[in-house]
């Protein structure tokens, strides 16, 4: 058997919520132990060295036993927030993020990447700047992960996602951009522990300074849009776009689907007017031919949390949008 990673620790729904989370994000055997006999009886029949995710309550095991000398890499479960192991009492989501940084700062263990996925991306964009726009991806985004690995990547210059999503963020989708040139393992495993989660919908905290944004060109987004594609299994890719990234056209070129979300106002129409005879102009036509405009209509109650869309009557608007492109395609 090829060396494996063992959750140790007496919670058996902590170690089995874990190990099946994270099976998702590796290539690489996980084993999930809420007994030390059992563990020890296994571990003593095997030749290499494991890397241990270990409970505090599982330490005087290994000790009596000796393991730790055997452990490949011992990563501790704490039960105190400021310790220097991974703090137990926490979302899955944020413990499987600490192990995957851990992890990719000691080269320990390869995350999944399925090459073979096929990847949709949809591209939300108008010259309008519907102020809905961000609100209806996200939920859209949060529809399609019911069913599917879907990734949100914002680039407004102000997206206020601390204040949407209601938590501070220590990366932002800039720090990404560093790991570019890194080989396929140690891009997947970087971004899998900076990538945040609103229900079941994956995203990027966007970009803080909006003027570091302006600095990165278009074949920068390029590759890190293809480098998301081949590497990574996300099925779906959501891309909430504006004038203030650079190759705003190349980027709208590589979506499968235009979203472009327009109020009802004669100003908002005449500015679309202004952008088609552009792609005119340009001749990028084919842009239109799949881009569908969306005519937003006002809503009586709105949420300014992202994690409550999907109980707002917006979900309702954009489920049938979704169901009305199903019957057109």
């Amino acid at each position: 058997m090829n060396q494996l990673l063992a959750i140790c620790d007496r919670e058996t729904i902590l170690v089995k919520t874990l190990s099946a989370y994270l099976k998702d994000r590796f290539h690489f055997p996980i084993m999930a132990f809420d007994d030390a006999d059992r563990f020890l009886a296994f571990e003593k029949e095997r030749e290499e060295e494991d890397i241990c995710l270990i409970g505090e309550d599982f330490l005087d095991a290994f000790q009596t036993e000796q393991l730790l000398t055997k452990v490949r890499r011992p990563l501790y479960l704490t039960e105190a927030k400021n310790s220097s192991g991974i703090y137990k009492y926490q979302s899955i989501h944020e413990m499987a993020k600490a192990i995957l940084k851990l992890c990719e700062e000691e080269a320990l263990l390869p995350v999944k990447g399925t090459a073979a996925t096929e990847t949709k991306l949809i591209a939300f964009y108008s010259p309008a700047h519907h102020m809905l726009q961000s609100s209806i991806a996200l939920t859209m985004g949060q529809i399609l992960a019911k069913n599917k690995k879907v990734l949100y990547l914002n680039f407004e210059p102000y997206s206020g996602f601390e204040y949407i999503m209601q938590k501070k963020f220590v990366y932002d989708m800039m720090d990404i951009l560093y790991f570019l040139q890194e080989d396929a393992e140690k891009f997947r495993c970087r971004l899998e522990s900076m990538v945040e989660m609103t229900g079941n919908l994956y995203y990027l905290p966007p970009v803080f300074s909006y003027p570091d944004m302006e600095e990165i060109d278009e074949k920068t987004w390029q590759a890190f849009l293809r480098k998301i594609i081949r590497e990574t299994d996300y099925e779906v890719i959501i891309l909430d776009l504006t004038e203030q990234v650079r190759g705003l056209f190349s980027l709208l070129e590589l979506c499968d689907e235009i979203y472009s979300c327009i109020p009802k106002d004669g100003l908002a129409m005449a500015k679309m007017e202004q952008y088609k005879k552009l792609l005119s102009h340009i001749k990028k036509e084919d842009l239109l031919s799949k881009t569908k405009e969306c005519k937003i209509p006002v809503f009586k109650e709105f949420s300014y949390q992202a994690a409550l869309y999907t109980h707002t009557e917006l979900a309702d608007y954009v489920q049938k949008l979704m169901e009305k492109e199903e019957e057109d395609e």
